[in-house]
């Protein structure tokens, strides 16, 4: 279901995880303010709202549109040991924190947490791309060209969600051929912890995506021009600038967030 942008809790992210009646009612109050929630529920079957009650419309609950309304759920099944390792492995990243009350939520954005992540990935990501500069073949990086072009069509098509998937799918098939399982899951955590401020940026693009005035940066053309001739500095200077890139954006955004709050 769509997600509230506006309202008094429109900087407050919120982890639901009851199910049935008043965690979830509360859930919706919580959503209806502008707060952005995301809702566990169980596989297969969903929360029992999904099915509740006689009221039916093409054999789903009339409830459910009501109650589950302006959130975005995700199928955990926090009774067994791996979906509980989910959540805890959320919450040890600081995708998730632990509030005294027992409950968890998505930490809030901030400049000092912005940079200091924009910082690591940089140190990280830069080292990824030499590596993989160096051991990727040349189908490795026929496949990243591919990925780049998709991404340029998908923001030409002005399809959002296609084009951040795209983004995502050309940077860890380049980290996937640096060749150290270890550096490339510790950049898989920092896009984890990256996640608010890339729904912010995501917020922040739609509009300008739709209009058509939305211009994709040089910076993945630079990227793989490097890797095509295996310029490993050249390609770690592109995913630099693509992150810094992104990270003025943010600072700016996160600024104006603050000043209208």
């Amino acid at each position: 279901m769509s997600q509230s942008s506006t309202g008094p809790l429109a900087d407050i992210k919120v982890i639901e995880l009851g199910s049935f009646i008043a965690g979830p009612y509360c859930g919706q109050l919580l959503a209806d303010m502008g707060a952005d929630l995301v809702k566990f529920e169980d596989p297969g079957k969903g929360d029992a709202m999904r099915q509740w009650g006689y009221a039916k419309k093409d054999g789903a609950s009339v409830w459910w549109p009501v109650i589950g309304r302006n959130k975005q759920s995700i199928t955990v099944d926090l009774r067994t040991p791996p979906g509980q390792e989910v959540l805890r492995r959320l919450i040890a990243e600081n995708a998730l924190v632990v509030l005294t009350t027992g409950s968890a939520q998505v930490p809030t954005v901030s400049l000092a947490a912005l940079d200091d992540l924009c910082l690591t990935r940089i140190a990280l990501e830069t080292l990824a791309t030499k590596l993989a500069t160096e051991r990727s073949t040349p189908a490795d990086r026929k496949a990243f060209r591919h990925l780049v072009e998709e991404h340029e069509a998908a923001a030409n098509d002005r399809n959002l969600e296609d084009m951040m998937v795209r983004n995502q799918e050309l940077h860890f098939a380049i980290y996937e051929c640096c060749g150290s399982p270890v550096i490339t899951q510790f950049i898989q955590s920092l896009w984890l912890r990256f996640g608010p401020y890339m729904r912010m940026l995501s917020g922040h693009i739609e509009p300008v995506l739709v209009s058509g005035k939305y211009q994709p940066s040089s910076h993945h053309r630079d990227l793989i021009e490097a890797m095509d001739v295996g310029d490993a500095r050249g390609a770690a200077k592109a995913i630099k600038g693509d992150i810094e890139t992104t990270q003025a954006l943010l600072r700016r955004l996160c600024k104006e967030a603050v000043e209208t709050s």
